[in-house]
């Protein structure tokens, strides 16, 4: 053998031996310890609290990291929950820098991962300050992360707001969030950025959107700078603030337009075919009470049920609500064909609300006024439909137009011929024209009809009273049984 190939030989085996050392020692206990120490030294600079680690691992190969207990202690009292807790955290990384602060992530999963608000007496909060360290020339703002996220996901998560407990659970794509803190005013300045956001609430379909949001956390408030959240052709874009966070008071800005046929999938409102809501307003919301004003408008309204169908319905109010009082004034818009004006006034309005203790009973005033509407135009969802026939009859009796609703009731008879409250209206219109005689034959009918039908429920009656009479007194099995053992002795 050569020199040249005995020192090849060397020269691999040292590199393979290199390898090996340093595979050992990047899987070590040592090195695992300085990873962990690193990572808890980072998380205490950025966030200024006490951090705990209990367990690390990862797969340098694939870039996975899983992290296990991951503890974050803020202002509060040893004995209370602490700041920000998490059972595990996996990792899939694509990109880290732990100097510059930038970290690009496949995926995170934080599992029961937990938030713990305090808002004490005086204001403040157990949020801890960041440990930054600046230059005598450095900047008024230190910039403490950048994160890009393509899939984020929190499962089975609390969020405890002093004694508020709310729920955690969020999937999203594409999610970037950026943070910096001014130190002068103990001030957090961040932006969120959601490419894709899927969630459900109660029963309802699930529902994909995506999010912009800018905001600004302060020891005392918290200002929502922009909101930005549009999922197909909903929109809402707003801004406020959230004051006094021992006794939470919100106020707000907001535009919403609101698709009314994707709505109507996502509520399962079948009836819902179509059109826009458009609302602005401003609002204002503490733990007592609640209230919100401004102008909502309705465009090309489609609503459709059996039997009758309302459609290119433009409606325009000032609307006003509170917890006791919902308002619609100065209404306004086009409906059938015709126009329509008017003001709306509910008092205890959530007493129809599921699970709202009903204190008073619910009351409303409706003041509407209808000029030029064609309410046979209401039919042509189910021209078939009797109850529809009725109701248009009813409206033009209202109207004085008595040969029209004579016409639509005699209609209304040909579907439901056995309805006696139709048959009794028409006969109210024949005596209003002074049509005696078709007056009395058309009641002639209203009695025959009351006779079959009274007839017929009768003799069901008694033949369902005689199926139970028998089925009650019929000796079933088990009496036989205990009749037999008893004549036996047994």
């Amino acid at each position: 053998m050569t020199r040249r190939k005995i020192a090849e030989l060397v020269i691999g085996v040292a590199l393979l031996a290199m390898v090996v050392s340093l595979a050992r020692f990047l899987t070590g206990p040592n090195f695992n310890r300085y990873v962990r120490q690193r990572i808890i030294a980072e998380l205490e600079n950025v966030t200024g609290g006490s951090v705990e680690l209990k367990g690390l691992r990862w797969n340098l190969s694939k870039l996975e990291f899983e992290a296990r207990d991951l503890t974050i202690h803020g202002l509060e009292a040893p004995n209370e929950l602490p700041y920000a807790h998490l059972d595990a955290l996996h990792v899939r990384a694509k990109l880290i820098s732990l100097l510059e602060h930038r970290i690009g992530l496949r995926q995170l999963v934080a599992e029961r991962p937990l938030v713990h608000i305090i808002v004490y007496p005086d204001g403040s909060t157990n949020q801890p300050v960041p440990k930054i360290r600046r230059e005598s020339h450095g900047s008024p703002i230190d910039r403490l992360f950048d994160l890009a996220v393509d899939r984020l996901e929190l499962r089975n998560g609390e969020l405890f707001w002093n004694d508020q407990r709310m729920p955690l659970n969020l999937t999203a794509n594409d999610v970037a969030v950026g943070v910096s803190y001014a130190p002068g005013g103990h001030r957090y300045d961040g932006q969120l950025n959601v490419g894709k956001l899927d969630g459900q609430f109660r029963d309802y379909r699930p529902v994909s959107s995506n999010a912009e949001v800018r905001f600004s956390l302060g020891p005392k408030e918290i200002e929502l700078k922009a909101l930005r959240w549009s999922s197909q052709n909903t929109r809402l874009e707003a801004s406020g603030r959230v004051t006094d966070l021992l006794n939470p008071k919100v106020e707000i800005a907001y535009n919403l337009i609101v698709d009314l046929r994707q709505a109507g999938a996502i509520a399962r409102v079948r009836q819902l075919q179509g059109g826009e809501m458009e609302v602005h307003g401003q609002g204002a919301y503490s733990l007592r009470d609640f209230s919100s004003a401004g102008k909502v408008f309705f465009r090309d309204l489609d609503w459709r049920q059996p039997g009758i169908a309302l459609t290119n319905v433009n409606l325009g109010s000032d609307f006003s609500v509170t917890r006791k009082r919902l308002s619609l004034a100065q209404i306004d818009g086009r409906v059938l064909g015709g126009s329509i004006e008017g003001s709306l006034e509910i008092t205890n309005w959530l007493a129809s609300a599921p699970k709202q203790p009903v204190e008073q009973p619910q009351t409303g005033v409706a003041k509407v006024r209808f000029e030029g509407v064609d309410l046979e135009r209401a039919l042509a969802a189910n021209p078939r439909s009797g109850r529809a026939w009725l109701g248009v009859a009813l409206g033009n009796m209202i109207e004085g137009n008595l040969a029209k609703a004579q016409g639509q009731l005699e209609t209304a008879l040909i579907y439901m011929p056995k309805q006696l409250g139709t048959w009794n209206t028409l006969a109210w219109v024949h005596i209003l024209q002074n049509d005696l005689d078709a007056a009395e034959r058309t009641l002639q009918k209203s009695l025959a009809i009351y006779r079959l039908l009274n007839s017929f429920l009768s003799q069901n009656f008694w033949r369902a009273r005689r199926r139970t009479w028998r089925k009650l007194h019929r000796p079933c099995r088990a009496r036989k049984v205990l009749r037999s053992r008893t004549e036996d002795g047994t």
